[in-house]
């Protein structure tokens, strides 16, 4: 729209009004810079800038499928693609049953939710017990952990070619666990049938457990394990192609088939609350005895809140689970019954 005035008279004014308040009005060096923004019915004044994740429209860059164990790693690793545009959708290779599963989902919810606004994203499911079974009795011990990452890749190779994927997406960076050496990973990456993308390969943990934070899954992923429980004590970290091909060469094949053939499509854009709840979880009214606990953000609970609800950061709350007594019923809730439901099941 076209304004009637210029911009020097509007500065004068907002100078001279915090001239009044008792400010000082530094053009050279200001301590604050207060910015105005107008439209045809007001005008805001502001000093503060966050910076927003940038990136482009999900789906402009292509499409992958990204390996999900709802740790901190996969989960910053497939937001990382989806800044550049790439549409994402995940493959979890299930290790740990139901209540396993239940957490991955929230962190995909919370992926998809956030980060992926107009991509119906769907996440694999497939079910690794009858793959890991098959492997440890096949493979040599020292070797589970990179044939275990090998069958992964071509699970998640699999699925990628079945949806129109062209690449997969893993959390990998060097040297964060014995399987993640530069030897294991060139001795793991050739049974991947797709390019591998490793957009976190040069970062750190706490570099990474800082990017989850400000993604929105730290509070989900800090307390997932990732039921990977087959490391023996001495894990090979220095292998090659060659000895890794030895190594797994008594594996059936069909045991991995089956399983991606088997898998689960969970449509993320249409699961709801109570899909990542245990039936246990729902009440339908607070026990006049209960503790309520508000896991909300501060602004949504500064507008809003449960009279008497007691505001805690998710992440803060699960720390000290231990120090809450056991004899009492608690009522948790957050604005969207995601990461409230994982809190109270680990209660």
């Amino acid at each position: 729209m076209r304004w009637d005035f210029a911009t020097h008279p509007v500065n004068e004014r907002v100078g001279a009004a915090l001239k009044d308040a008792g400010g000082i009005v530094d053009l050279d060096h200001p301590e604050i810079t207060v910015a105005v923004e107008g439209d045809a019915e007001r005008c805001r004044l502001f000093a503060d800038r966050i910076p927003g994740a940038q990136g482009l429209p999900v789906g402009v860059g292509g499409h992958v499928v990204a390996l999900l164990s709802g740790g901190f790693d996969s989960s910053v690793a497939a937001w990382r693609m989806m800044r550049p545009g790439v549409r994402v959708d995940y493959v979890f290779c299930n290790l740990g049953g139901g209540a396993y599963e239940r957490m991955v989902l929230h962190v995909g919810k919370a992926l998809h939710d956030t980060w992926s606004h107009g991509h119906l994203g769907r996440l694999h499911v497939v079910d690794f017990g009858p793959t890991l079974d098959a492997l440890r009795a096949a493979v040599p011990k020292q070797f589970w952990q990179v044939v275990l990452k090998r069958q992964m890749y071509r699970a998640a190779s699999a699925i990628a070619d079945a949806c129109g994927a062209a690449a997969i997406v893993t959390g990998e960076s060097i040297g964060q666990v014995s399987s993640q050496t530069l030897a294991n990973l060139c001795a793991i990456e050739p049974a991947a049938a797709k390019p591998v993308l490793r957009p976190l390969i040069a970062m750190d943990k706490q570099e990474i457990v800082d990017e989850a934070e400000r993604v929105g899954t730290a509070a989900l992923s800090r307390r997932i394990k990732e039921y990977c429980a087959i490391v023996p004590s001495h894990a090979i970290t220095a292998t090659t192609r060659e000895r890794v091909d030895r190594a797994e060469a008594g594996l059936d094949p069909t045991v991995l088939l089956a399983a991606v053939t088997a898998r689960r499509e969970v449509a993320l854009h249409g699961l709801k609350t109570e899909d990542l709840r245990a039936p246990y979880l729902f009440t339908e009214q607070i026990p006049g005895s209960a503790a309520v606990i508000d896991c909300q953000s501060a602004e949504a609970f500064a507008r809003w809140h449960v009279p008497g609800a007691q505001h805690w950061d998710p992440v803060a709350l699960l720390d000290r689970l231990p120090e809450l007594s056991k004899e009492r019923t608690y009522v948790v809730y957050c604005a969207h019954g995601v990461q409230s439901a994982g809190v109270v099941e680990m209660m």
